[in-house]
């Protein structure tokens, strides 16, 4: 026990025996007064008790230490944190001493590097004109055999062209004269095709034609097709005549609703778009 806590458990101690004696004592050194009704006052002592003592000395003793502990950890604290910024401060320093020599050999690479690159220009340059030099007289040569071969060739040419174009132009008579023997021909074809199929065609819109000889004989309609390559039916409409055999010619059209056609593209082309005239048949 500390000798301040002492102290003061003492005076504690005398106090309560002082208060005690002059209760005991009280009365006898009193003088003698008449009797009177005694009155009874109860009395209040207090019962030092030496553990409770102790436990409060404990407890003071408790915060205590805790107090110091405290402190401790607080100081502590500051000497860890002093000694992490000083160690993160030589760390951040190496690191820079680091990068900055780590920059200084790149910088010195790279002046190396550049030194290595403008030498290797340099030479690759010399090359490149003794290059170009040797490509242009090879150059210079080669455009004069050039030019005295495309002479020769030029004077063969004309040469060939003459007798070429004295050839051409009896070859584009004869030619001529046979085209016109051939166009001749096919003409007559297309036409004998067109005719044929011309033919056909009326001959179906007949097959289909419904007729009635009280209101159609001797009466006819002229109609205007348009077909497809593969003979069917694009538009039919009539272009003049009797309106019964007309309504009856464009009735069997549309009921046939293909006709046969040429597939010979020259004879279609002359019947894309025909005309013909339906006359009924009894």
């Amino acid at each position: 026990m500390a000798s301040g806590d002492k102290k003061a458990l003492y005076i504690s101690l005398g106090l309560h025996v002082t208060l005690l004696l002059v209760l005991i004592f009280g009365d006898l050194i009193t003088p003698l007064k008449p009797k009177e009704t005694p009155v009874v006052v109860p009395i209040q002592a207090t019962i030092v008790d030496k553990a409770a003592i102790e436990k409060i000395y404990q407890e003071q003793r408790r915060k205590k230490q805790q107090e110091i502990d405290r402190k401790k950890r607080i100081e502590d604290e500051k000497k860890r944190k002093a000694e992490d910024a000083r160690k993160k401060k030589g760390l951040e320093r190496k690191q820079k001493l680091e990068q900055e020599r780590k920059r200084k050999e790149a910088e010195k690479r790279k002046k190396a590097e550049a030194q290595r690159k403008k030498k290797e220009a340099a030479e690759k340059e010399r090359k490149r004109k003794e290059e170009e030099q040797r490509k242009k007289v090879e150059e210079q040569k080669r455009q004069e055999e050039l030019r005295k071969k495309r002479e020769q060739e030029r004077l063969r040419k004309e040469q060939e062209a003459r007798e070429r174009a004295l050839e051409e132009e009896m070859m584009a008579e004869q030619l001529e004269q046979e085209m016109a023997e051939r166009n001749q021909a096919r003409n007559q074809q297309i036409v004998s095709e067109v005719d044929k199929y011309t033919a056909l065609i009326r001959q179906t819109i007949q097959s289909r034609l419904i007729t009635d000889k009280a209101t159609m004989q001797g009466k006819t309609c002229k109609l205007a097709l348009t077909l497809a390559p593969d003979g069917l039916v694009i538009s039919v409409a009539p272009q003049g005549g009797a309106q019964v055999v007309c309504n009856a010619a464009v009735a069997a059209v549309k009921q046939a609703g293909r006709l046969p056609v040429s597939r010979d593209p020259a004879v279609f082309s002359k019947m894309r778009k025909i005309s013909l005239i339906i006359a009924p048949e009894f």
